[in-house]
């Protein structure tokens, strides 16, 4: 799965991932958890652009979100069969700008979080899945769940899943569910780069979902215990 992520970009890096201007304040983000706002661009009721959903997705058929389970991945072989995906694969795919995400490998009695970035050092989008959720008295929220896929290489020694990092060159299809079917536009990610991801160990610190600095990304070095870093060579 994918429970917490990093947006640490400076906002031209960002507007130029994403070929579009960001309107408003922008900051950088070192730990984003399920449940508060994030950064999205696709198209909700108008051309794609910059967007602030929710992270976790209420179908729209969810009648009280507060007696619903917050759905914060899809699984990339399952979105066209899950009734809560059915829709938003069809119709509101979106992309999650990041600058890498957080895992947990439990095989210690305290699980260590790892750090994964794009080996390149440049921006990524993640795939994500968006659904506008109205309630009885007319509120509209944007809510949306980022996709996993297996988890390849090395990086499945951490965790059995991971992310779905789109490629620039299938921004536009990802984008396009007016012309490009759910079924080819999932066909792009369906093959991940083993050599995408590069990780390292970071502190525990990135536990409390109230922590929010940059040294939660930087890598441990400190504690024997802690596995070695993984780097681009050795990752896959």
């Amino acid at each position: 799965m994918c429970g917490r992520f990093a947006l640490a970009l400076k906002r031209k890096a960002l507007e130029a991932l994403l070929g579009a201007p960001l309107e408003g304040p922008f900051e950088a983000r070192y730990n984003i958890a399920p449940a508060s706002p994030v950064l999205a661009f696709g198209r909700s009721d108008g051309p794609a652009g910059f967007l602030h959903a929710r992270w976790g997705l209420w179908p729209s058929w969810v009648r009280d979100p507060a007696n619903f389970t917050q759905i914060i991945n899809a699984r990339i072989e399952t979105v066209l069969e899950k009734p809560s995906f059915r829709s938003a694969v069809r119709h509101r795919r979106w992309l999650v700008p990041a600058s890498g995400f957080f895992e947990w490998k439990r095989d210690q009695k305290s699980p260590q979080p790892w750090f994964a970035s794009p080996a390149s050092g440049e921006p990524v989008a993640l795939a994500a899945l968006g659904e506008t959720w109205t309630g009885p008295d007319g509120e509209c929220v944007d809510t949306l769940a980022l996709m996993t896929q297996p988890a390849v290489g090395a990086l499945a020694e951490i965790h059995h899943r991971q992310p779905v990092a789109v490629r620039p060159e299938d921004f536009a299809a990802w984008l396009d569910t007016g012309s490009v079917p759910a079924e080819k536009a999932l066909d792009l990610l369906s093959q991940p780069d083993p050599l995408f991801w590069q990780a390292h160990p970071v502190s525990r610190a990135v536990n409390g979902a109230g922590n929010d600095h940059p040294g939660l990304t930087e890598a441990v070095e400190d504690d024997a215990a802690l596995p070695p870093p993984v780097s681009q060579l050795s990752l896959f």
